[in-house]
């Protein structure tokens, strides 16, 4: 199997401020974040295009209130050969998680940089704990972490 990517697009690139928040003095603020993978999809249109989305989300609860709120979701569009059976998709899937992560994380840290906010560093996280395992049958996948950012 040969695959390339073609393209990653940005479907969303948002942050916004929560005004309603308010610190709790010495108490460090909890980011709740998540990430979801869509799983590889052949284009129904255009003969060996395969597309799979990642998208980054922090937002305020009541339960964790954050003083702003951030989502990212990226798209990469991957062009490949030889893709037999279900072994090939889902290393196609592993490798398109794998080219697609660093630009998601380079975006989120970009976008609260550029907003003058404190940084949010996505950690490195095993393809194998994004994707769909073989004979798994959600099409969605998410991590949850959380993370003390704030004192």
């Amino acid at each position: 199997m040969n695959y390339a990517l073609k393209a990653i697009t940005f479907k969303e690139l948002t942050v916004t401020a929560n005004t309603n928040f308010r610190p709790e003095p010495g108490k460090k603020t909890e980011f709740k974040q998540e990430i979801q993978v869509e799983k590889l999809i052949k284009s129904p249109a255009v003969e060996k295009i395969y597309l799979s989305g990642i998208r980054f989300e922090m937002k305020s609860t009541p339960e964790h209130p954050t003083p702003y709120n951030v989502a990212v979701h990226i798209t990469g569009i991957f062009e490949a050969e030889d893709v037999n059976g279900e072994q090939d998709l889902q290393t196609l899937q592993y490798a398109a998680v794998n080219v697609m992560l660093p630009s998601l994380r380079a975006a989120v840290a970009n976008l609260l940089a550029t907003a003058m906010l404190p940084p949010v560093q996505i950690p490195l996280i095993p393809v194998t704990r994004l994707c769909q395992a073989p004979g798994e049958k959600e099409p969605n996948f998410k991590v949850k972490f959380d993370e003390s950012l704030l004192a």
